[in-house]
């Protein structure tokens, strides 16, 4: 097998392996009044914390679709399993409609990420149909507002490069910012494992491609200097 075919290999397995673990893409938000989900199919988790108010998403529909969502808290110690939600939207068949997400403490159920070893509470949840247009989701946590929450919304994957790049990223930016970890621990499973895998046979080669390159500049150099040695001597004797 030659060298392009390792390397396409290496990247591919690298790119491929944490998807095929991590269905959701994680984004980290700060607080903001209004976020707008320009895609809200795609299955993505929005970790965010309440600022004193609560937080509304626009969920942008250019179509009619499924509209999936989970409240989720992180297992952190200022988290609290009082966060809330209200759906306002309307439905295929053009019909508004308010739809309560909460869920009684009892109600929220321990989950741990094998892929990311993060833990969380998942909380209430909600399986709609609506129409196309702007759907509105108010996140609260009565009575302060000032709690973290994960908003998990779509499940339709995205499986471009960028979208793979983006989750490694993303991925050690939660542990550190919102678990109070660090960044690498995100990776610290056999999943991360498999990634260093691809990871050390691209730096290997990297490493293998400088030292070859160096020794043929360095053998032409000596070659150039060789002919130039050889030269001078000929002048020498010829004179």
């Amino acid at each position: 097998m030659n060298l392009k075919k390792i390397l396409v290999i290496a990247f591919l397995f690298l790119f491929t392996v944490p998807m095929q673990c991590l269905a959701y893409e994680p984004i980290l938000l700060n607080y903001r009044a209004v976020y707008e989900v320009s895609d809200p199919l795609v299955a993505r988790e929005y970790y965010s914390r309440l600022g004193a108010g609560p937080m509304r998403f626009r969920l942008v529909y250019e179509e009619p679709g499924d509209l999936d969502v989970t409240i989720l808290i992180p297992d952190i110690p200022d988290a609290a399993k009082n966060v809330t939600g209200l759906l306002k939207y309307v439905d295929e068949n053009g019909e508004r409609q308010d739809l309560e997400l909460s869920a009684k403490e009892d109600e929220w159920s321990y989950y741990r990420d094998d892929f990311s070893g993060n833990a969380y509470y998942l909380g209430p949840e909600a399986h709609v149909k609506v129409a196309s247009g702007t759907h509105l989701l108010v996140v609260e946590s009565r009575p302060d507002n000032e709690k973290p929450f994960v908003l998990k919304l779509g499940s339709e994957e995205d499986s471009s490069i960028e979208a793979k790049f983006r989750t490694m990223i993303e991925m050690g930016k939660v542990k550190n910012d919102v678990y109070s970890e660090f960044p690498l621990l995100a990776y610290n499973n056999f999943y991360g494992i498999l990634l260093l895998i691809p990871f050390v046979l691209v730096v290997g080669l990297v490493v293998y491609l400088a030292i070859k390159t160096y020794l043929r500049i360095k053998k032409a150099d000596e070659e150039e200097e060789r002919k130039s040695e050889q030269a001078s001597v000929n002048e020498s004797e010829n004179g």
